[in-house]
C-alpha cells in the first residue's frame, strides 16, 4: 500500500496512545496548535490526522467547540469470523494474504486486539465490546446464519463478498468495472474477437465479470458471441487448456482472452508457452487478481487489481466507524478497481 505519510504515522502513534490510556468518550481532544506543538508537525498536517480521526470515528468536531472524543475503538475488540481454517484459505488463493495483511495492519495501526475465530463464534452471545468482520462468506446462503448474523447487537461487517447482503455492511470491489475496463483496453488496442475463460456466469462471483465483458462488446457495437465464452470448473490446468485449444480452434480464432481470474490465465499462458502460440503476438492474454506469480510470470500479466490489501483496510475501519455511532444502517463499500496494462496486451 505504499509508503506511510507523516499524518498517517502520527495518527498510528494516537491510535497506540488512546488504546493504552482508553480515555472515557466525551474527553475534548487534541487541537491544531496542540497537535502541532505535541508532535512537531505543521498545521496542515493536523487538520489531515484530525479529520482521519473524525473519519474513522474516534473525534467528533463541534463547530466553535473543538474535537471530543467519540468512541475509542481500542477498548474494542476484533473478532474475523473465518469459514475456512486460516492456512486453508491462505494456500487457495494468492489473494487472502494480501486481505489478511490488509486486515492485520489496519487492526494494529488503530489499536484494536485482533483474533481470528471459526464461524461457531456466531452461535454464541458477542462481547459488547467486539467488532465482528466476516471473512469470505461461502455459506451466507444458509439462512440460519443470516438470521445469527443479523440478531447480532454489535458492529458486523463483510468482506470478499461479491455482492451487497441485506442487514449487513459489506466492503466489495466493483467486479463489473473491473471487467468493463479491462475490456476497454482489450478493445483499444484494436481486438475485435475477445474471449473469455470463466467460471460459472450464473454465479455471482463471476456474473458480474461477464457483466462488464458483455457491456464492453455492446457499446462497441459488437454482438456477444457465446462461442467465445467458455466456462471452466475451478482450478485445473488441464481443463483450462482444453478451454483455450477449443478457442483457438474456431474457425475464426480469437485475438485476445480475458480469463476471470489469475490463475486461469497462467495456464493459458502454459499451454501457449508449450504450444508455440506467441503472447501477445497471436493471442493477448489479460485478467483479474494482480498477484505476484502474474507479475514474474512471462509475459507479466496485464490484470485488474482489486485491492484486495485494501479491502481488509477499509473493513476495519468501516467497523470502527460503525463503532463510533449510534446509527447502524448497513453500508456497501464498493472499491473501485484499477487496471494494470503489462506485457501480456
Amino acid at each position: 500500500m505504499g509508503k506511510e505519510t507523516l499524518w498517517e504515522k502520527v495518527t498510528a502513534r494516537i491510535m497506540a496512545e488512546l488504546a493504552r490510556k482508553r480515555p472515557a468518550p466525551g474527553v475534548r481532544f487534541h487541537s491544531v496548535r496542540q497537535l502541532s506543538e505535541r508532535y512537531g508537525i505543521s498545521a496542515i498536517t493536523s487538520r489531515r490526522v484530525l479529520d482521519e480521526l473524525a473519519a474513522r470515528g474516534i473525534i467528533e468536531k463541534i463547530p466553535r467547540k473543538g474535537c471530543f472524543l467519540r468512541s475509542v475503538s481500542a477498548s474494542k475488540r476484533l473478532k474475523c469470523v473465518l469459514f475456512k481454517a486460516l492456512s486453508e484459505l491462505e494456500l487457495s488463493s494468492p489473494v487472502f494474504p494480501a486481505l489478511f495483511g490488509g486486515i492485520a495492519r489496519e487492526a494494529g495501526r488503530c489499536g484494536l486486539p485482533l483474533d481470528w475465530v471459526s464461524a461457531g463464534y456466531l452461535s454464541r452471545k458477542p462481547d459488547r465490546d467486539d467488532l465482528v468482520l466476516l471473512v469470505y462468506e461461502p455459506a451466507w446462503q444458509d439462512p440460519a446464519l443470516q438470521q445469527r448474523v443479523r440478531r447480532l447487537a454489535v458492529p458486523c461487517a463483510c468482506c470478499h463478498t461479491a455482492e451487497p447482503y441485506e442487514g449487513i455492511s459489506t466492503v466489495r470491489a466493483d467486479l463489473a468495472l473491473g471487467a468493463y475496463r479491462l475490456m476497454e483496453h482489450l478493445l483499444r488496442k484494436g481486438h475485435k474477437r475477445i474471449a473469455m475463460i470463466s467460471g460459472d456466469i450464473k454465479t455471482r462471483w463471476f456474473a458480474p465479470r461477464f457483466d462488464g465483458y458483455y457491456r464492453a462488446l455492446k457499446e462497441h457495437g459488437l454482438g456477444l458471441d457465446l462461442e467465445l465464452v467458455v466456462q471452466t470448473g475451478g482450478s485445473d490446468a488441464k481443463e483450462d487448456a482444453r478451454a483455450i485449444r477449443k478457442l483457438l480452434a474456431l474457425r475464426v480464432q480469437p485475438t485476445a482472452v480475458f480469463c476471470a481470474n489469475e490463475f486461469r490465465a497462467l495456464h493459458v499462458l502454459d499451454y501457449c508457452r508449450r504450444t508455440g502460440v506467441k503472447v501477445p503476438g497471436d493471442l493477448a492474454v489479460a485478467c483479474f487478481d494482480n498477484t505476484y506469480e502474474g507479475t514474474v510470470c512471462k509475459p507479466p500479466l496485464t490484470t485488474v487489481d482489486s485491492f484486495w490489501e485494501r479491502q481488509g483496510v477499509e473493513a476495519v475501519r468501516l467497523l470502527v466507524e460503525l463503532a463510533g455511532t449510534a446509527e447502524r444502517a448497513p453500508r456497501d463499500v464498493l472499491i473501485e478497481p484499477e487496471l494494470v496494462v503489462r506485457q501480456s496486451t
